[in-house]
């Protein structure tokens, strides 16, 4: 569509920037958008005459404003045939007669009370469509945490004595005066009237008959009462706390003119930008509203309250206590019962803490439900039926009203149905039977709905078929009945749950288009009908979460981090939340808190994102950490803390390549250790009865000694025979890789060491025969290793596994760091049994001459690429692996701890990457 936006003066300019931030949304959204600003003295007259010329579908004013200013323009654009001229009235139309009256071809009028519509449609019969459309607010660039804020009670707006209003009314006839006092009366006594309810008692009390034709004239001259009511009781609500000792902060022009007993408690200050009052409200622990009469519909105050992170106090209206609730997201007070409002803000003010849950509650929802881009996508909704009707066709589709009635509901009868079919996968059938219960329920419930909607649904293709769906429902009746498990679930996997998504996929691709936030995110709907998200990193976009489901994508990593060891968990990576709601629902023991580095994710989780219903469990805190202090301050206290467990597609986009690359390092240590737990469990559990020994009874062997740490790297080939001259008090330390090598080659280490739970390291001691060679494994070592093994052994208990932790407590073992390898493990091994050289041998670290392993070793290939570059030691750049580098800088970092500080290290590989904190050398040099 092409749209023109008309922004004209008003007091604040508030309307101004409601305009200019539906107007952006609508741009986001694909819309073509042309901004005519009349603020803009220099520029005015060339836009001007530019749009002049120009064609339009829709123009958007809020109170018909410069249109009628500059009736030249107005004539010219608003007598298109074909051109929707769409005005958002900011107050009851009454006010906004002359303007309504014009009989041009195509009056949109959009009004923030609900029965301001019905006024229109009742009324003004010249009006082409009406809708409602609440206020929504706006945010402010500085909200300060509640507790540090320096205002108590905030109210923006005008003062105007009632007094002085009312005697307005003496300027009309005796009997037009009497009207207007009795109309105003009535609305003090009975504050739920409306105006023109109050209007049309008075008329049939004084006998008056009005047509309906007549109505709207008669009307306008009601504008008097409007604002008098509207002041009476702005006057009222202030006066209330002011006297009752509660100091308010007033913004605004009059105020130096209202007469109470207490003025000290009024702080008075001049009216304000609007962009500067955002900020004054995001200082205020209450930013209180007074209603503009809207007994059924909402005002911009309310919700900027609250996007401002403020407690809003508001009086009522039918719309509002919709959607808000009481104690949970705002405050409502009465004008009936005034006399409880100060004891109601002194509880506000001194409930800190609850108050400022409830200001964020409040802030989550109006970010989700009520910004002015929430409002633009409402517009469009209504311009697209507006269009479709008008077009001679049948009216197609409300993608807002769909999204509501079809789309939520079909998301949630999705998770429903995955946890059902899950439960009975599982055997876990009494959960089966009470979740299919609700599925059936659920599906009885939107079978008419779906029906309502089957035009659209199957406008694509034929997804919507009744008869095949009530054939699927009568054969789930039938398997819930004769319990037939593997059927029921068959039937939800392979009909329910594609047929719930094939609707979800046809309004994805149907109603929402792909929205870029910023420079770096971009929205997208998947195929269950929820949010996807992808960003922009090197150029390409990536996805955070799946396009198809992502809950479920969710569900099934909070599955592969939770155990039932751990119940405090800390995530790295936020994205929509879809893991950190699949790991509240793990059970309700479970506590998460978030660190997410991107500040900008935080707010496009609050409007896209899956965490609402979270938020107020007490069991959920997001924390932003641009800088990673508290990403330190966990890695410093991850005993105390519980569970770090890494959101890896968030990981990828941290630009600091530091950090980066830590939790690159956790990561794969710690998917390693999660993908291998099942079977390291299992091998321990194995090895059980064959534990003996324990590793530190060879201290006096390795004490004072030199250690040649012997892997299996390519360069080992280069001088592996030099190993044969090793003798005296040296101990020749070999991995279970290159033992067999080595025992080819006539060279019989000391000690083999072998720690990989996996079958594939049986080959590194199958048939071997050698007895003199101790054997130093990890507890979790393949469990056929230690079964057969015919030399003495030794037990490693590390650190990170539960059982190992467990038993080395029972049996009052220490515990060594495994750093994820077996040279890493040896390492550490080798320092803790007090040694006084370390050599490295066949450590490469790296593809050397584009190999991976030695020659004749288990793991040999012939040529290897790596996915990165680090400098060998000879200052030349060498191809690795992010794990080989990982336990490159692991090694580092040991040898520079304190008990490694009399510790010589010697890399003799002759080969691979440098290891900072070694010294390179031959072997034959460190032999000699």
């Amino acid at each position: 569509m092409q749209i023109l936006y008309v922004i004209g003066q008003s007091q604040y300019d508030s309307t101004a920037i409601f305009l200019q931030e539906m107007a952006e949304k609508m741009k986001a959204m694909g819309q073509e958008v042309t901004l005519l600003d009349g603020r803009d003295a220099v520029h005015y007259e060339s836009q001007r005459e530019s749009v002049i010329q120009q064609k339009y579908d829709v123009i958007i004013t809020i109170n018909g404003m410069l249109l009628e200013e500059d009736s030249t323009l107005g004539k010219a654009l608003l007598q298109e045939e074909n051109t929707i001229y769409c005005t958002y009235l900011m107050d009851h139309p009454l006010i906004h007669y002359e303007r309504l009256k014009s009989q041009y071809p195509k009056i949109f009028v959009l009004s923030p009370d609900r029965n301001h519509v019905l006024y229109t449609d009742a009324y003004l019969p010249n009006i082409w469509g009406t809708a409602y459309l609440p206020h929504a607010g706006c945010a402010g660039k500085g909200n300060k945490p509640y507790n540090e804020r320096r205002i108590d009670v905030s109210f923006m707006g005008s003062y105007t004595d009632s007094a002085q209003v009312r005697a307005e009314f003496g300027k009309y006839p005796v009997e037009m005066q009497q009207l207007l006092n009795a109309v105003a009366d009535l609305l003090v006594r009975e504050n739920e009237l409306t105006l023109e309810q109050a209007a049309e008692r008075c008329f049939a009390q004084f006998g008056i008959r009005i047509s309906a034709a007549e109505m709207p004239e008669v009307m306008q001259e009601f504008r008097l009462v409007d604002r008098y009511i509207r002041s009476y009781y702005r006057e009222q609500v202030i006066r209330t706390l002011v006297e009752a000792g509660i100091s308010v902060d007033v913004y605004g022009d009059g105020w130096d003119q209202f007469v109470c007993k207490h003025p000290e408690n009024l702080v008075v200050h001049p009216a304000v930008p609007y962009e500067t009052s955002l900020d004054i409200i995001g200082d205020s622990k209450i930013s209180l509203n007074i209603m503009p009469w809207f007994k059924d519909g909402s005002h911009d105050r309310v919700y900027t309250a609250m996007l401002c992170g403020a407690v809003c106090l508001t009086d009522g209206s039918t719309y509002l206590e919709e959607q808000l609730r009481e104690t949970e997201n705002v405050y409502f007070y009465s004008l009936k019962g005034l006399k409880y409002l100060p004891a109601k803000v002194r509880k506000i003010l001194q409930d800190g803490e609850k108050s400022a849950q409830i200001a964020e509650n409040g802030r989550r929802l109006a970010i989700k439900e009520h910004t002015w881009a929430n409002r633009a996508e409402e517009i469009l909704d209504y311009l697209q039926q507006l269009m479709d009707m008008e077009g001679g066709e049948e009216q197609t589709v409300s993608w807002h009203t769909f999204w509501q009635e079809v789309v939520c509901p079909d998301i949630r009868l999705l998770h429903a149905l995955r946890r059902t079919v899950r439960y009975i996968r599982r055997q876990e059938y009494l959960y089966a039977m009470r979740e299919i219960t609700n599925v059936i329920d659920a599906f009885g419930a939107l079978l008419p709905v779906w029906l309502q909607w089957k035009d659209q649904i199957n406008a694509g293709g034929e997804i919507l078929e009744e008869s095949a769906v009530l054939l699927t429902l009568q054969e789930l009746l039938e398997a819930q009945e004769k319990q037939d498990y593997i059927l029921l679930a068959d039937l939800l996997e392979l009909r329910l749950i594609p047929f719930v998504t094939s609707i979800q996929e046809m309004y994805a691709g149907a109603a929402v288009a792909p929205e870029c936030i910023g420079e770096r995110y971009r929205i997208e709907a998947a195929s269950s009908g929820e949010y996807t998200l992808a960003a922009l990193s090197d150029g390409a976009w990536v996805y955070l979460h799946s396009n198809g489901d992502p809950y479920e994508e969710g569900k099934t990593l909070a599955e592969s981090w939770f155990d039932s060891e751990h119940y405090d968990y800390v995530v790295y990576g936020l994205g929509l939340g879809y893991h950190v709601a699949g790991l509240l629902e793990m059970d309700e023991a479970v506590r998460v808190k978030v660190i997410e580095s991107d500040p900008q994710m935080l707010q496009i989780a609050e409007q896209y994102g899956c965490l609402g219903s979270w938020m107020d469990s007490g069991r959920l805190e997001i924390v932003a950490d641009p800088d990673f202090a508290e990403l330190r301050k966990v890695a410093d206290r991850m005993d105390e803390i519980g569970r770090l467990v890494i959101h890896y597609p968030s990981m990828k986009l941290i630009a600091q390549e530091h950090y980066r690359m830590q939790l690159e390092q956790y990561f794969i240590e710690y998917s390693s250790a999660q993908t291998q737990l099942p079977r390291l469990n299992g091998n321990f559990v194995r090895n059980r009865e064959y534990f003996g020994q324990e590793v530190t009874a060879l201290r006096e062997r390795f004490a004072a000694k030199t250690v040649y740490i012997i892997a299996a790297g390519p360069s080992l080939d280069r001088n592996m025979m030099e190993l044969r001259k090793v003798q005296g008090d040296a101990v020749i330390l070999a991995t279970g890789t290159v033992l067999k090598k080595l025992l080819k080659a006539g060279i019989t280490p000391d000690f083999v060491i072998v720690i990989d739970g996996g079958a594939s390291t049986y080959g590194q001691t199958k048939d071997l025969t050698e007895k003199s060679i101790p054997l130093l494994y990890l507890p979790t070592v393949y469990h056929k290793i230690l079964a057969e093994y015919p030399g003495e052994r030794y037990l490693i208990c590390q650190k990170g596994l539960q059982k190992s932790e467990q038993y080395a407590k029972e049996q009052g073992y220490p515990l060594y760091e495994s750093g994820g390898s077996v040279t890493t493990t040896a390492v550490d091994i080798s320092i803790r049994l007090g040694c006084k050289r370390v050599v490295f041998v066949g450590l490469d670290l790296a593809y050397t001459g584009q190999r991976d392993h030695a020659a004749d070793t288990a793991y040999a290939r012939e040529v290897k690429q790596g996915n990165l570059l680090v400098e060998d030691i000879y200052g030349n750049p060498v191809e690795t692996a992010k794990n080989l580098d990982i336990y490159r800088r692991w090694i580092e970092k040991r040898i520079t701890q304190e008990d490694a500080k009399q510790v010589e290290f010697i890399d003799a590989t002759e080969g691979g990457a440098r290891i900072q904190g070694t010294k390179s050398m031959k072997l034959s040099e460190v032999i000699l």
